[in-house]
């Protein structure tokens, strides 16, 4: 049973073989054992940096030789000693929005479907999952199929529901095997990684990209310009000036409140939490906004 993913970014230099490849098959390692998925790739020439899912060993460290396939380059920052840092965000968070130079975030055309949380490869199938199905891992972990991203062969992606709570029975671990309710089965290959975002993920993104040298365009966000959010608590966030996210945003968000905008555009948008007690555990509750039936999105167990 693993405990919930690390991500970890790493800037590096004396790259040599090409660019790294993003979302590939072939895993990023480093000595010590050290393995990793590639989620994002920011090259500069022969310098660059990397956003990494860990999955086996610890954290890069300074001047370490990072190799995929016939790629490498050495982990070179940032300061003070030059090694990888844990990043304090999901990384696929960064792939899963847009930023607009006015300041907008919204949700990208090919990110996760509504009531996913996670997704993850794998491999080993001997026959076909299919949408809704659920899982059960080896060591009782389940979850819900919403996307089959990929099938080819015997390996490809799915975008899931977890069903069974994180924080007691953990995730499945690299090559843990998995059986289906209907007939599919298959292998974790890598890690299990987040789709699901926290209020304190949006401020952790805004203030990563706000002090991002690599980040560049008609930047909304620099150093030089105004802090784009600020918290409360950790699950109190605010944005300001121009920054803003969008309705679609806010049903793949769970644990806390955002607000945004003053006077007329002001929006909150906060967490909404319901529990309903049957017998049989099918009951959904219906909810009434201005004498309309709000259209259901809170299967999802994170994002209730």
């Amino acid at each position: 049973m693993a405990s919930p993913t690390t991500y970890f970014v790493a800037e590096y230099d004396n790259l040599a073989g090409g660019n790294f490849s993003e979302l590939g098959a072939t895993l990023l390692s480093w000595p010590g054992s050290g393995t990793g998925f590639v989620i994002t790739d920011i090259p500069d020439g022969t310098t660059g940096k990397i956003m990494v899912a860990l999955i086996t060993g610890s954290i890069p460290t300074n001047n370490q030789t990072l190799t995929q396939g016939g790629v490498t380059a050495d982990t070179s920052g940032p300061l003070p000693n030059g090694d990888g840092t844990a990043l304090l965000y999901p990384a696929y968070f960064r792939r899963d929005v847009e930023l607009s130079a006015a300041g907008a975030y919204t949700w990208d055309s090919t990110a996760p479907a509504l009531e996913v949380t996670h997704s993850f490869l794998f491999d080993g199938q001997s026959t076909n999952v299919v949408a809704g199905e659920i899982l059960t891992f080896v060591d009782g972990q389940q979850c819900e199929v919403i996307t089959i991203v990929s099938d080819v062969g015997a390996s490809g992606e799915l975008d899931v529901r977890w069903i069974t709570p994180i924080d007691t029975q953990g995730l499945p671990e690299d090559n843990d095997t998995f059986t289906g309710d209907i007939a599919g089965d298959g292998t974790l290959n890598g890690v299990v990684h987040d789709r699901s975002y926290s209020a304190l993920h949006i401020h952790r993104l805004s203030a990563d990209l706000n002090d991002d040298s690599f980040f560049t365009g008609d930047d909304i966000m620099a150093t030089y310009k105004p802090t784009p959010s600020s918290k409360d608590t950790d699950a109190i966030i605010n944005l300001l000036g121009n920054v803003t996210i969008t309705d679609e945003i806010g049903q793949h968000m769970y644990g806390g409140s955002i607000n945004q905008g003053a006077g007329d555009t002001e929006k909150l948008y906060s967490g909404l939490n319901i529990q309903i007690t049957d017998s049989d555990g099918d009951t959904e509750p219906v909810l009434i906004q201005s004498d309309a039936i709000v259209t259901k999105f809170w299967a999802n167990a994170l994002n209730p």
